[in-house]
């Protein structure tokens, strides 16, 4: 009896509720923000207008530092809400939060000083407001340290050289941790919970280790930085041609970030220090030194206060927040689209979740799952690769054997004895879920389909340069590898993870013949049983049970509902001839129906250049077949067609042709650390990097 997989899998039931929790969050919070600070601020006006404001000589407590903080809460308030609703990359989103909670730390403050000045006693309402006005302002500065943290942790990733980052991320630890034990001293002194004279050395102490701290953090960040200003800066000296504009373009970016990264950080801790003079904890200038200095220049009133200064600080650095985010670039607006599309996405997977069943027939859905288990990681990938040539293969040139020639010469000999998958004894037997399945096509390079496979793995666009590598330096895609934390990452592969024995491997469907030495292929003698689509045993439609060949859509679909993170790659070839194969797109067609997520690789942007006119009038409805009934049934299984038509052309386009105003800080520094680090290469091993020799990797319009 089939069975559904939200009874086997309870735990999926409840991400449709959560997606739409988190939407409303998001549309709510923005709102709130807009509401709560409106609301606020015509409270503090109402108050100014029936009571007069008393401006004694510590004006700390009066209705003009309520106003100060209400103010710079109505300037934050719209910046974050703005971004809480339409941030959709992750950089954007934590800037957005970065925005909520400086805001709320500014409307806290602002209720605080309104009870002050109205006289109320510092019970627990006013605790509770002085320790969330507090508690936001030292978690704002703790996350615009993660802000430029996350730009580095980036950066890291793309380049893959060793930056220090694990020494910034302890020394941001260690500034977190001395906020939280500045927290309660600050909070009981405010509300005079606590003298003065009780807590003088205390907060003297604490704030000198929290600005030695910060320092620390500092230095260690900015060595880090310094070390992609000059690899990029080296890196856009030596390249020309097209590639020369877009290196320039990625080298500004970390310039200018460099820049905004050394003038925010000596700022907030020159703020910092100030707002401890003036709130008298830093011996031995005295607590009234605010006052005095307004006596000796001869004014009653203060010119400078901490509540002014903090609120000046705040809207400071949200506005250079949000400007070095290059949100109101392009940017925001994009990634809210992207989001949208992503939660489409996610809304079809769930819906897809919700109708999927295990197939009743239960042979069948044994070799379902055991093809779901065939899958192999990159280290295994690259050994056998590193094989091929030597002691297989011995032939094999990576600029002309196609994925059919080594399927015939070295899958199918080295599985002879096991009569397995090769993927199997790749992995010595263990079963093994992939987390990613590629789509591709049998006539392209093999060299250019492992590329895809590692390309995907390293967050590349486009493969033709790793291509280039890996038949240079191997091991320097091994070292990338394991530095991402990638080598031992899994793959599904069809040549690889299909028992080829139980197929073609002693028939030579269309009398093919090496590519280079143009002699048919070789027919194993294994001898093993052959299962094609109508073996038997059959199921009631006439498909066979034993083929391995006929569950590739089945397969995809148990991943996919197993493993919401299990995604497909699409390796194109560089004449593009994968999206005239219909079985291929019926891959295509098959994960786009249940909502997976999907990744196309490319050669380069000038292959893309190419080969535009005819990519832009692709329709599904136009593909061929060897056998017209093919295109029948696979056109039946895309219900909307122009909607599939519509996918393709974003896959296509989209990723690889960004406008760069499109992209926020956080994408610009990765794709400027990516032509850097393909620098480094070129001067390590000494090969053209410029698109016009091998394809550009991260293609955009500047």
């Amino acid at each position: 009896m089939a069975c559904s997989l939200s009874d086997l899998f309870g735990c999926k039931c409840g991400i449709k509720t959560w997606n739409f929790a988190r939407q409303v969050w998001r549309h709510s919070a923005a709102a709130s923000v807009l509401l709560f600070t409106i609301a606020g601020i015509i409270v503090v006006l109402v108050s100014v207008r029936n009571r007069s404001p008393i401006l004694e000589k510590d004006t700390s407590h009066g209705i003009l530092p309520a106003i100060w903080r209400g103010a710079a809460a109505l300037v934050i308030a719209p910046m974050a809400a703005m971004f809480l609703r339409r941030a959709g990359s992750a950089y954007l989103r934590d800037v957005a939060t970065f925005l909520a909670v400086a805001w709320l730390g500014e409307f806290a403050n602002c209720g605080v000083l309104f009870f002050l000045h109205h006289g109320f006693g510092a019970g627990p309402i006013l605790l509770f407001l002085q320790f969330a006005g507090t508690a936001g302002n030292c978690c704002s500065i703790c996350l615009l340290y993660k802000l430029q943290i996350d730009l580095i942790l980036g950066l890291k990733k793309s380049i893959l050289i060793p930056l220090g980052v694990k020494q910034v991320i302890r020394s941001l630890r260690v500034v977190a941790l001395m906020f939280f034990l500045c927290l309660p001293f600050m909070v009981l002194a405010n509300v005079g919970r606590l003298p003065l004279g009780q807590a003088h050395w205390s907060l003297l102490l604490l704030t000198i280790l929290l600005v030695m701290s910060q320092v620390v953090h500092i230095a260690l960040a900015m060595r880090s930085l310094r070390k992609v200003v000059r690899l990029a800066t080296f890196a856009a000296r030596e390249v020309s041609g097209i590639e020369a504009a877009r290196q320039q373009q990625g080298l500004r970016t970390i310039w200018q970030q460099y820049f905004r990264l050394a003038g925010t950080w000596p700022l907030c801790i020159l703020v910092q220090l100030l707002f401890a003079v003036l709130k008298g904890w830093v011996w031995p200038i005295p607590a009234d030194i605010r006052i005095r200095i307004a006596e000796a220049m001869g004014s009653s009133t203060p010119f400078i206060e901490e509540n002014m200064l903090m609120a000046i600080y705040q809207v400071a650095v949200c506005l250079l927040a949000v400007w070095s985010s290059d949100g109101f670039q392009g940017s925001l607006a994009s990634s809210e689209s992207k989001a949208c599309a992503e939660f489409d996405r996610q809304k079809k997977w769930e819906s897809s979740i919700q109708a999927y069943c295990l197939d009743g027939d239960k042979g069948w859905q044994d070799k379902v799952e055991e093809l779901g288990h065939r899958g192999f990681t990159l280290a295994a990938l690259l050994e056998f690769y590193c094989r091929l040539g030597k002691d297989v293969m011995t032939h094999f040139d990576p600029a002309r054997h196609t994925t059919n020639d080594v399927v015939r010469q070295a899958i199918i000999p080295l599985s002879f004895e096991s009569k397995d998958a090769l993927a199997v004894q790749m992995m010595q037997g263990v079963p093994t879920r992939p987390s990613k399945m590629i789509t591709h096509n049998w006539g392209n390079l093999f060299a250019d389909l492992v590329a895809v496979i590692i390309a995907d793995a390293l967050g590349e666009f486009c493969y033709s340069k790793i291509a280039k590598l890996l038949s240079r330096d191997p091991q320097k895609i091994i070292d990338w590898l394991a530095e991402s934390g990638q080598l031992h990452s899994t793959v599904w592969v069809c040549a690889f993870s299909v028992n080829q024995h139980l197929g073609i491997c002693d028939r030579n469907m269309g009398n093919g013949k090496d590519t280079v030495t143009q002699l048919a292929y070789p027919l194993c003698t294994c001898q093993s049983p052959k299962f094609m689509n109508d073996s038997e045993p059959c199921r009631t439609d006439g498909n066979s049970v034993s083929c391995e060949m006929n569950k590739f859509d089945d397969m995809m679909a148990w991943l996919a509902a197993t493993d919401k993170q299990f995604y497909q790659v699409i390796a194109v070839d560089r004449e593009f001839v994968l999206f005239s194969r219909a079985w291929c797109v019926a891959e295509i067609a098959e994960a786009f129906g249940f909502g997976m997520d999907q990744r196309l690789i490319l050669a380069s942007a000038e292959h893309l250049e190419r080969h535009k006119p005819k990519l832009k009038g692709m329709r599904v409805q136009d593909m061929k077949a060897s056998r017209p009934e093919d295109v029948d049934i696979i056109l039946a299984k895309i219900p909307d067609k122009e909607a599939f038509n519509e996918l393709l052309q974003s896959l296509i386009f989209d990723r690889l042709l960004t406008n760069w105003d499109s992209l926020d800080i956080a994408e610009k520094l990765s794709l400027a650390g990516h032509m850097a680090r393909w620098q480094t290469v070129a001067w390590d091993i000494g090969f053209r990097t410029d698109s016009e020799a091998v394809g550009d990797q991260s293609a955009v319009d500047v």
